[in-house]
């Protein structure tokens, strides 16, 4: 989880994300006025209404055809955490963590709680949350990790008020950092919401201005043009370079703080994987080696 803070928004376009899943081309535009915009109306809505309204946006868009199969899904439906897909701590259950020596605490597996069809991540003075789908964790069984071609999505509630609380993030990781990389879709940074990636030659990404609520995040990783491509709300904000030998990726969500936190809770109402079978990559579920 090797976040570095940048601030510049990049330029983008509005497009569907099948389009450029098959074209790999960046049409520019103002993405920046978008996301002020979207701000100021998020803002002026209630919590249920911001989640009802970013269903609507992430049903409505094309984001797969007939090509993509959905290899993971997880709409938090039931009353305790799916533990055949999910393990609430960093490697071990109970006090675990920190992932590194920028937060200023572990993490605590009874702040992960499933209710109301919601995952919830609380951060408390004393500890915060973590979910990873890593199958090399020193989990008896279960897990899921993945390789591109992938489109990871999330819908999620980022706390705060007119800025980002804390450091909640939805991320990809490898088993062996930085050679197998890191993918960060959503990452609160000084009250920003920003993504990154991380590999051999360094850790580049961006930040915008939209603000916390609920947000549709997803990013697509394409092995092939060794690109990650970054979209909020159905809007493409951005594209790094990637190239991690194509070395599988598991999902990790948390909520953390580098200083003293300010007590809060992040929301998760589901997470879903697409990727293409017919690629010539591993299976998702194929194992990948293990952490020594």
């Amino acid at each position: 989880m090797q976040r570095k803070r940048l601030t510049t928004l990049c330029a983008a376009a509005v497009l569907p994300l099948l389009a450029v899943m098959a074209s790999s081309r960046v049409t520019p535009s103002n993405a920046e006025a978008s996301h002020v915009e979207a701000s100021r109306v998020v803002a002026s809505r209630t919590v249920a209404g911001q989640a009802a309204e970013s269903r609507a946006v992430a049903a409505a868009r094309p984001l797969r055809d007939d090509d993509w199969t959905l290899t993971f899904e997880d709409d938090f439906a039931g009353s305790s955490l799916n533990t055949a897909l999910w393990q609430p701590g960093w490697f071990g259950t109970g006090i675990t963590g920190p992932v590194n020596t920028q937060e200023a605490q572990g993490y605590d597996s009874r702040n992960v709680t499933v209710s109301d069809g919601h995952l919830a991540l609380a951060l408390t003075a004393t500890h915060g949350a973590l979910v990873s789908t890593n199958p090399h964790d020193g989990r008896a069984s279960g897990g899921f990790e993945f390789t591109g071609p992938a489109l990871m999505e999330a819908l999620i509630y980022t706390p705060g008020s007119t800025t980002v609380s804390d450091w909640p993030a939805f991320w990809s990781d490898g088993q062996s950092f930085p050679g197998d990389g890191e993918i960060d879709v959503m990452e609160g940074l000084a009250g920003q919401l920003c993504f990154h990636v991380h590999q051999i030659t360094g850790g580049p990404g961006q930040c915008t201005n939209l603000g916390p609520g609920w947000h549709n995040y997803a990013a697509y990783w394409n092995p092939s043009v060794r690109t990650v491509t970054f979209y909020y709300d159905g809007v493409l904000v951005g594209r790094e370079a990637f190239d991690n030998g194509d070395a599988p990726q598991y999902l990790i969500i948390d909520n953390t703080s580098t200083a003293k936190p300010v007590p809060d809770t992040m929301l998760v109402d589901w997470v879903r994987v697409w990727q293409q079978p017919h690629y010539g990559h591993p299976h998702p579920l194929a194992a990948g080696p293990g952490r020594g």
